[in-house]
């Protein structure tokens, strides 16, 4: 797909630093084709870069993820091919720390993306937070008051006015709080009370939410 490539050894990659629509879904006991936007257009951009090349594997801290794959920078031609596809606009940014080494450059590409309008950010919809139900497994740019910010043992949550079972909460992952703290931005003391902009892919696991990797997704109006 968009964000992962098997090498001729066997061997699978997940790319660091980007996250793509996926095209595959679990029903059931199998996976069914059932593309989110942009998906087909990431895993062929990244088939365009990748495909039947040698390609050099460059590692972070952690170089296998819990299904045993590799996670890598990949790169190609004279690319890095996570930046490439961030800056296609076909994917989101998607930051695991220990494995930040170019966390910067990720968001610079993303952002450039999305000035320029490319991709899915050519159809980004900005939308109140009540409405967040309806865009499950979009990215979308989500509006509303922060009524409370709230401190589990690993995540801080930023919850919305106007509680309900169709409300989407914020999440920011603990470890993600050191790109918070590197910009002076204190969740509490910034966000509470205030209007913000939230983008990021929505999704329904255990809830609806948007995982907040890094604070450039977060705009106060």
């Amino acid at each position: 797909d968009g964000d992962t490539i098997r090498l001729s050894d066997g061997r699978m990659v997940r790319y660091l630093g980007v996250d793509t629509p996926e095209v595959r879904k679990r029903r059931g006991g199998g996976w069914v084709l059932d593309p989110e936007p942009y998906a087909v257009e990431a895993r062929d951009i990244n088939r365009d870069l990748v495909g039947a090349r040698r390609v050099e594997l460059e590692y972070d801290e952690r170089r296998e993820d819990k299904y045993g794959r590799l996670l890598a920078y990949v790169h190609s031609g004279g690319k890095m091919v996570n930046e490439e596809i961030l800056r296609s606009g076909c994917g989101v940014i998607s930051i695991y720390p220990p494995n930040h080494k170019y966390s910067e450059r990720m968001v610079a590409a993303q952002e450039d993306a999305r000035t320029n309008g490319r991709g899915l950010w050519k159809d980004l919809k900005v939308i109140p937070h009540t409405d967040a139900a309806r865009y499950v497994g979009h990215v979308a740019a989500v509006r509303g008051r922060v009524a409370k910010v709230g401190f589990g043992r690993s995540t801080v949550y930023l919850n919305f006015e106007g509680g309900s079972r169709n409300n989407v909460a914020v999440e920011i992952w603990a470890a993600n709080i050191v790109f918070f703290d590197n910009k002076g931005i204190s969740p509490q003391d910034d966000y509470e009370g205030r209007e913000i902009e939230v983008t990021g892919k929505i999704r329904d696991d255990n809830g609806l939410h948007i995982i907040v990797f890094h604070p450039s997704q977060i705009k106060v109006l």
